[in-house]
């Protein structure tokens, strides 16, 4: 996937918990207290940006 296409992806907490082998509950957990930023689609429906989650993954590979 393009550096291009990767920009515009974006997770659902249940494919952000597959990609990450957790709970879809702990990813919606960590939306809840601020420790990854999401946007909402309408009234329910929760998006993960990819540069959120890169960002992320990123942090904790450094830490």
């Amino acid at each position: 996937m393009s550096d291009e296409a990767e920009s515009h992806k974006l997770f659902t907490p249940k494919s952000l918990a597959e990609r990450w082998c957790c709970s879809e509950r702990h990813i919606r957990n960590m939306m809840a207290s601020g420790q990854l930023p999401y946007f909402r689609v309408g009234a329910k429906l929760k998006r993960i940006k990819w540069k959120d989650v890169d960002g992320y993954e990123r942090n904790q590979i450094g830490e």
